[in-house]
């Protein structure tokens, strides 16, 4: 299976039936996600979620417009050994979603990427643990 990070729009709207979710969810793929919410309403806080998806065939989520595949690197590399163009992708991403928090361009490796956009969802988070079978 191949592991891959995107940025994934939150659909639904939250009732039983619609719940809120993940709009990967929709693609029958096996994933995880960061999701807050609002702790009184339980309406998520943002309008997108950071996701990692594990599927032997990425095709019909790389073809859905509105996700957005984050690079396909390991965690351990150097994000100055990612392409430019890649490079520049992934903060179109960022930028996008209004992640002003995160610098592609600052970050030391793709670990360090994925982590800042996961702690400012989730203080907790961590790269490390944060996996999908």
């Amino acid at each position: 299976m191949s592991k891959r990070y995107y940025i994934s729009p939150i659909i639904g709207e939250g009732s039983e039936e619609n719940p809120y979710r993940a709009k990967v969810s929709d693609h029958g793929v096996p994933w995880v996600g960061v999701i807050p919410t609002d702790p009184v309403t339980g309406v998520p806080i943002n309008t997108w979620a950071l996701v990692r998806v594990s599927t032997a065939n990425h095709v019909s989520v790389l073809k859905d417009k509105t996700m957005d595949a984050l690079p396909d690197v390991s965690l351990d590399l150097k994000v100055s050994a990612i392409g430019n163009k890649e490079r520049q992708r992934a903060q179109s991403v960022l930028d996008k979603h209004g992640i002003s928090f995160v610098s592609v361009g600052q970050s030391d490796s793709y670990r360090e990427l994925i982590d800042g956009i996961g702690k400012a969802l989730d203080s907790t988070f961590t790269s490390n643990n944060f996996d999908v079978q």
